[in-house]
């Protein structure tokens, strides 16, 4: 069951991801509650859930949602790294990264799943191969459906708060936990061993 620490270190970045000290597993994440109580109050963290087991039904905010729940993939604890590696992104930028919203504003699938083409790049077969959903949004080749236009968006160009070698280790920093497939996801003990962190 994940917990939250009620006392922390504001300017301490790091503390955002910590080990359970009970001896947590490694794909656990423990989210710092005062850092995180405007995202809170967005209900992210809503549930504890069993470690051990895969869910498939909706979670999170729309933009906020990892591709696993869009796709309806099972999904575990690697959900959670891909929503610290968002929330990191807010935090630093004052804006999301997805918008996952039509050009009307409504919460789009589509929309979202474009724009994670452009930043992530086209994600690999044999994940669109866990699910049909997947063949509702992409070809059997792995390239967006001609459903929206796929925007100009790429990391670099989004982040504009950091500046040389510092914006290199933060976006592979933000890589490590963005992935489309939950197991390429860098582990909250692997995170925390980051150069970027650590420096």
């Amino acid at each position: 069951m994940a917990y939250f620490h009620r006392v922390i270190n504001a300017d301490e970045l790091r503390s955002i991801l910590s080990h359970h000290p009970n001896g947590g597993k490694d794909d656990q994440i423990h989210v710092e509650l005062a850092l995180f109580q405007p995202l809170l109050d967005q209900s992210i963290l809503a549930a504890c859930r069993n470690p051990d087991a895969s869910y498939t039904e909706d979670i999170q905010p729309y933009v906020y949602r990892a591709p696993e729940v869009i796709l309806d993939i099972p999904w575990s604890y690697p959900m959670d790294i891909w929503n610290v590696g968002v929330m990191i992104w807010d935090l630093f930028e004052k804006q999301h990264l997805f918008s996952a919203q039509s050009p009307s504003d409504d919460q789009s699938s589509e929309y979202h799943l474009a724009e994670m083409y452009a930043i992530l790049g086209p994600p690999p077969l044999d994940y669109l191969q866990r699910t049909e959903t997947s063949w509702e949004h992409f070809e059997v080749d792995g390239t967006c459906k001609d459903l929206v236009p796929i925007p100009n968006l790429s990391l670099e160009t989004s982040e504009r708060s950091l500046n040389g070698d510092n914006k290199a280790r933060f976006l592979d920093f933000v890589r490590k936990m963005l992935q489309w497939v939950p197991e390429k996801r860098h582990t909250a003990k692997q995170l925390l061993e980051d150069t970027w962190l650590n420096d």
